[in-house]
């Protein structure tokens, strides 16, 4: 459907962001937002994972929790993209491969984030929660906490394959397989 202001998704927010110009900011309020459209991979936000294809600034209320339901990644961050998070929980986000939380070939941005119980399933896969793999890329972090996920392979926590990684005031615990690789 079509975001109006008074009845808008959070995916249709992202999608009306991903189709403007220049940065948009998302605000998300107290509540807890479960992905239920599951599908097969496509890369505009309709289905399965929250394909972020344009610069945007999501900013969580208190309380606000984005749930993976189990289904598929959270946020799917293309490449040249400028992306801020902040003040949310993102949790239950499952993939086989990589990133079950985020994947990020953009600038990445987190802040006052809590990333819990996401799953990287498959041991062709790493990172279980937050996965940045392009050479351009960047992810900042700072007090943050990413919490009990899970790899197969490694780096349950954060993965940082290339690009530049800075972090500030994070917690690292109760991660299964390594907490970070960079």
């Amino acid at each position: 459907g079509l975001c109006t202001t008074t009845d808008c998704s959070l995916r249709e927010a992202i999608i009306t962001a991903n189709s403007c110009t220049g940065i948009q900011t998302i605000q998300i309020p107290a509540g807890t937002y479960t992905l239920t459209r599951t599908g097969p991979d496509e890369e505009a936000a309709d289905t399965g994972d929250l394909d972020i294809t344009d610069s945007v600034i999501l900013q969580g209320a208190a309380n606000a929790v984005i749930d993976g339901n189990a289904a598929d990644r959270i946020f799917d961050i293309k490449a040249g993209q400028t992306v801020s998070i902040s003040g949310l929980t993102l949790q239950n986000g499952q993939t086989p491969l990589f990133g079950s939380a985020i994947a990020n070939q953009g600038a990445l941005t987190l802040n006052h984030l809590i990333v819990q119980d996401n799953h990287q399933t498959d041991k062709s896969g790493n990172g279980g929660a937050v996965f940045s793999y392009d050479l351009g890329s960047s992810l900042d972090i700072s007090d943050s906490a990413v919490v009990n996920n899970w790899s197969v392979i490694d780096a349950a926590g954060l993965y940082n394959v290339s690009g530049v990684m800075s972090l500030e005031n994070v917690t690292l615990s109760g991660n299964h397989g390594y907490a970070i690789a960079n």
